[in-house]
Order: structure tokens, then C-alpha cells, then sequence
């Protein structure tokens, strides 16, 4: 665990998980998290496209939510928690959430982002909503 600096002068907490002997990344099959498939702006842009061939003369609103806030909320496995155990001055803590920096985390969030998706889609009828990774965007009629 360390820090490094950010763009606006601050300092950002940064879990090291490639680090010692036996890192937590050491511990992920890398065949089990194999094929997450982000959107990204050519995705919006397609399906862009394609509603304007659909409807035109419809004035659209574009939308991006940033919820990398989020990531860290969601829980780990209690198996998994034992192996976020952080010592600062012999105490012992326990990082019981998802961490950036870990092989499997993206997996983690992504998985949680479809059902997000899934909601939007058929609760919420947002007809194309875009998840890249701590980013979800997508556009809807006006008004």
C-alpha cells in the first residue's frame, strides 16, 4: 500500500497487489477472468447511428454517469477478505470491498455493472446504456 500523486496536488491511496511473495494477483487464474468486453465512445457512436437512421429530427440528450465511487462499495468473499489484510504500525485491518489494482476486480464491478444494465434496459427502458469500466453513458430523447 502507498501513494501517489494526483493531477490537482493530492495524494491517492494505491493497493499494490503484484507486491511480495505471495500477491494477491499471484492468486487469480487469469482463464477465469479472461473476456470482459468494455463499451467505449465507438459503441455510443453505433448506436447512435443507428437511432438517428430510426428517427430523424430527434433532438437527443447524451448523459455520463462517473461511478468510480462505487467500485470500492462492492463486497469481496470473506475467503477473499482474509487476503486484504493491511498492517499500518502492527495493526491489523481488513479491506472487506473490491480494490483497483486486483486481476479479478474489474470482473468483480462488471459483473455488478450488467445487472445495473440489465435494470436500465428493461425497468427503466434506456435503450443503449454504455458501461466502460467506472463510466456509464448513454443518451435519451429530450424532454
Amino acid at each position: 500500500m502507498h501513494t501517489v500523486p494526483k493531477s490537482n496536488n493530492k495524494l491517492q491511496l494505491v493497493m499494490d497487489h503484484r507486491a511480495g511473495l505471495y500477491s494477491l494477483n499471484s492468486m487469480i487464474n487469469h482463464d477465469s477472468i479472461k473476456g470482459t468486453k468494455l463499451d467505449e465512445l465507438h459503441s455510443l457512436g453505433a448506436s447512435l447511428l443507428h437511432f438517428h437512421q430510426q428517427h430523424l429530427n430527434v433532438e437527443l440528450v447524451l448523459f455520463k454517469s462517473d461511478v468510480s465511487q462505487a467500485f470500492h462499495c462492492l463486497p469481496m468473499h470473506p475467503l477473499w477478505q482474509v487476503k486484504q489484510i493491511l498492517t499500518v504500525d502492527g495493526q491489523c485491518y481488513v479491506d472487506c470491498n473490491n480494490n483497483f489494482g486486483g486481476h479479478g476486480s474489474p470482473k468483480v464491478w462488471i459483473s455488478f455493472m450488467s445487472l445495473v444494465a440489465w435494470i436500465a434496459i428493461y425497468y427503466f427502458l434506456i435503450d443503449a446504456p454504455k458501461t466502460y469500466m467506472v463510466d456509464s453513458f448513454s443518451y435519451e430523447i429530450a424532454g
